[in-house]
């Protein structure tokens, strides 16, 4: 591997790991997605992980059982070798997706029951919340043919 393509590939995990930060996970669980997506094969050791990131093994069985937890990662074993090999679970990516997409659902009727309570005093405020709420109903009236094309 050129110094460059080991520049890009760092990057590119580290920045991986920023938008799972930004998405409320730790940074090492991105971390650990970024090596897992980019990993050719598409596996690595627990002691791989740990070599690859520079991190101690504390963090990486962190970020491991994080993601072992919400369902993205998963392993599997090799006969005659001890070791899991932890790989992306990428059919759970579409679950994940419809999980948050849930969870938005929720919050488009938790803001309905707000906009229910509040007073007409703050029209532009409630002008905002209203147009959430549409982009919301809108997200949820296109997701469904968005997988179909995305199945397709």
């Amino acid at each position: 591997m050129k110094m460059t393509d080991k520049y890009i590939r760092n990057e590119l995990v580290e920045n991986i790991g920023i938008v799972y930060e930004k998405a409320g996970h730790t940074p090492m669980a991105g971390r650990i997605v970024g090596v897992l997506f980019l990993s050719e094969p598409p596996y690595k050791s627990f002691d791989e992980l740990v070599v690859e990131l520079s991190a101690s093994k504390s963090a990486i069985s962190n970020g491991l059982n994080l993601l072992l937890a919400m369902g993205l990662v998963e392993y599997e074993t090799f006969s005659g070798d001890r070791k899991r090999y932890f790989k992306l679970n990428l059919p759970a990516l579409e679950t994940i997706f419809r999980k948050e997409l849930e969870n938005i659902s929720r919050f488009g009727a938790l803001l309905r029951k707000v906009r229910a309570t509040r007073s007409s005093k703050y029209s532009d405020f409630n002008k905002g919340i209203d147009n959430f709420i549409k982009l919301i109903d809108i997200f949820q009236a296109e997701y469904h043919r968005i997988i179909e094309k995305w199945k397709e």
